[in-house]
Order: structure tokens, then C-alpha cells, then sequence
């Protein structure tokens, strides 16, 4: 009779624990639902990184290359050819003017420009008696592209291949013009002549 009564006093004291903690739970989630917060084994927000790494490049590009001077006669007199004139002068046909080169910076960084000719005025154009020939260049930056040292005024190309300073600082994406003059004596070889300008870059 003891063991029944202990027996019965223990499922007693079972069932009510369970009933307690039945009911502490629900009261759990209802105080949690309430204040919105919901349990889960889910992280709802995560972050990753994406990377790249840009190497500088240098790189110029002539977009306008080539300068006509037209047809020209000196007839016993001096010419003087301007490519930056805004006619073609009376001595000569065809050609275009005003006429100029056009070098873009294409690169990702600022470039310091050179400028040289194959030949020189008088390998150019090779008179009969040298003297008084000149070929020159000069830059032109109507866009602020050249944020250092322009050469803008009339510079001879005294010596064959070699290099001058052009622009020192031509800044990324920007373009500038390049004209260029000639002065023909009566002397000067009949026939097509032509020059090769390169121009070289480095980084500024």
C-alpha cells in the first residue's frame, strides 16, 4: 500500500513538472513572438569582398597623322608653310588647312612626350645648294591636356632622330595637337618628300 502511495505521489509529481515546463515554454514563446524576436539556426545577413588591382599603363595613340602641305612651286622665291595656317597659301594646291597631328593619352597615367624626325630640313628637303631650309614643330593644347611644359613656339628639328621634349606632363585621356612648318627655298628638289615623326612616351 506504502509502495502504491509513493508510486502515485511521484507520477503526480512528474505530471506536474511537465505541465510546468509545457507552460514555461509557452510563455517563453509567446514573450519572444511578442517582441518580434524569432528563433532560428539562420543567419539572415552575411558580407564577402570583392577585389581587383589595376596596373598602370602607359600608352599614347596618334589618332591624326598626317600633315599635308599641299602641292607647292617656290618660283625663285622663299616659301614659308605653316600647317596651322587657315588657307592654303597661293604658292601651293591642295593640302589641308588648317592641318595638324592629334596625340591622345590612352593610358592610365600622366606621360611625359618626345617628339623626333627621321630626317632634317635639309635631308628632307634635299636643295640643290643647301641653306636657308627649316622644318619645325610645335605643340598645341587647346584643352589644358599639357599640365607641365608645352613647347608651343616654333622648334627645329636641327638633327635626325633625335628626340624633343614635346609635352612633359600630357595628363591621362586628354588629347593635344601637333603642327608643323616648313620653309622651302627656290633650291629645293623637285618630288614628293616626306618625314616619319615618331613620338615616344614615359611615364610622368
Amino acid at each position: 500500500m506504502e509502495s502504491d502511495i509513493s508510486n502515485r505521489t511521484l507520477a503526480s509529481l512528474l505530471v506536474i513538472a511537465i505541465v510546468v515546463v509545457i507552460a514555461t515554454t509557452m510563455i517563453t514563446i509567446s514573450k519572444m513572438q511578442a517582441s518580434n524576436n524569432v528563433v532560428t539556426g539562420f543567419a539572415t545577413s552575411q558580407q564577402g569582398t570583392a577585389t581587383v588591382q589595376i596596373n598602370s599603363s602607359l600608352s599614347i595613340l596618334l589618332t591624326s597623322t598626317t600633315v599635308d602641305f599641299g602641292s607647292c612651286a617656290p618660283a625663285g622665291n622663299t616659301l614659308t608653310l605653316e600647317s596651322n595656317a587657315s588657307a592654303t597659301p597661293t604658292s601651293c594646291t591642295g593640302g589641308t588647312y588648317p592641318g595638324q597631328m592629334t596625340l591622345l593619352n590612352n593610358g592610365n597615367v600622366n606621360a611625359t612626350i618626345n617628339i623626333s624626325s627621321d630626317v632634317n630640313a635639309t635631308q628632307l628637303l634635299n636643295p640643290s645648294q643647301a641653306g636657308g631650309e627649316e622644318f619645325y614643330f610645335a605643340g598645341y593644347d587647346g584643352s589644358s591636356a599639357c599640365a607641365g611644359t608645352l613647347t608651343s613656339t616654333w622648334t627645329s628639328f636641327a638633327a635626325a632622330s633625335t628626340p624633343y621634349a614635346l609635352c612633359t606632363k600630357l595628363l591621362t585621356g586628354k588629347s593635344m595637337g601637333i603642327y608643323y612648318k616648313l620653309v622651302v627655298p627656290p633650291t629645293a628638289q623637285s618630288g614628293t618628300h616626306t618625314a616619319t615623326i615618331t613620338f615616344t612616351a614615359a611615364t610622368a
